[in-house]
């Protein structure tokens, strides 16, 4: 792109948990980004966020023509699977409809815009050992809400938005510092540190140990989600994983490795998903030829990294 405007990237979903390292990632390749939340959610000091809800379409054009903006990566929405157990609804709501107002306000705009849709591994749902890694190509079977509303978030920019220069990408679990503790390493991060701390009875409380899962940096995803806005092609899906599953339990001693203090492990129903597939990665084989996309992070770093934050 060619114009001064070829730049203006904005990320949706400022306050989570990924969208400030996107934020860094593309200022280090000199784009100008704008990044949103809501009103009443809290972002991290240091960014300059404008106020954007996706259920409203009007807000939505605002920003677009306020900021001149050409590419957009969308991050906004519901992102955790236990919510989405206990808010279905919304989840879709947020999901689907928001994603649709992005996409009409688009095509109002300036249909030239470039969009990355951020799905999730989650929608291929269950698949035999045998059947791994996942492909793009393979049906897909969510068994969750979440999972449910990202594959009606897929169909729905398949079917009704194929004039826009989207593409989708489905990542797969990523992690690092930062990360809610909801999520299963940070998790163990946080139990890990606060025992350390005297905060916590030296038991560390666990869900399902067994499954295996395709785990990247996080700082490695929001490279992935670069390329993909630079050399990416217009309406193809896209795996962003490691290929390489680490069973749950591993890390857990891996963290518990890392510590001095003796800790004991305890099972928690209540840790447990409601389904849970034991094996669960992807292939990014499209990502790497395409783009030439290759991890900077070992696993180890990540761990590290994320101890060493949760102790802070």
């Amino acid at each position: 792109m060619k114009d001064e405007n070829a730049k203006n990237v904005l990320i949706t979903g400022g306050a989570g948990f990924v969208a400030p390292y996107l934020y860094d990632e593309l200022t280090k390749y000199h784009y100008k980004v704008t990044i949103t939340k809501l009103e009443n959610e809290i972002g991290l000091d240091s960014y300059p966020y404008q106020i954007l809800n996706i259920l409203n379409k009007e807000q939505i054009k605002d920003i677009l023509k306020k900021n001149k903006i050409s590419a957009i990566v969308h991050l906004a929405g519901i992102s955790s699977v236990k919510f989405s157990w206990e808010n279905p609804t919304l989840t879709k709501t947020i999901n689907v409809q928001g994603t649709r107002n992005i996409l009409e306000a688009i095509r109002e705009i300036n249909p030239q815009i470039r969009i990355i849709l951020v799905s999730s591994g989650e929608v291929y749902g269950s698949y035999s050992l045998n059947e791994m890694p996942l492909k793009e190509e393979y049906a897909l079977r969510p068994n969750n809400p979440y999972s449910l509303s990202k594959k009606e978030m897929e169909e729905m920019a398949m079917k009704e938005f194929q004039d826009l220069d989207y593409l989708i990408a489905r990542p797969f679990n990523h992690s690092g510092p930062r990360q809610a503790k909801n999520f299963v390493i940070a998790d163990f991060a946080y139990q890990i540190a606060s025992i350390e701390k005297g905060e916590q009875i030296p038991t560390i409380n666990v869900g399902n140990l067994d499954s295996y899962r395709d785990f990247l940096d996080v700082r490695d995803v929001v490279k992935a989600y670069r390329l993909l806005l630079e050399k990416g092609h217009r309406g193809k899906i896209y795996n962003i994983a490691s290929q390489s599953p680490q069973k749950i339990e591993d890390i857990l001693n891996e963290l518990l490795e890392y510590s001095n203090v003796k800790i004991t492990v305890c099972h928690d129903e209540k840790k447990f998903r409601p389904i849970d597939t034991k094996y669960y990665y992807g292939d990014s084989t499209k990502l790497f030829l395409d783009t030439g996309f290759r991890p900077s992070y070992t696993f180890k770093e990540t761990l590290n990294d994320i101890l060493s934050y949760a102790r802070k």
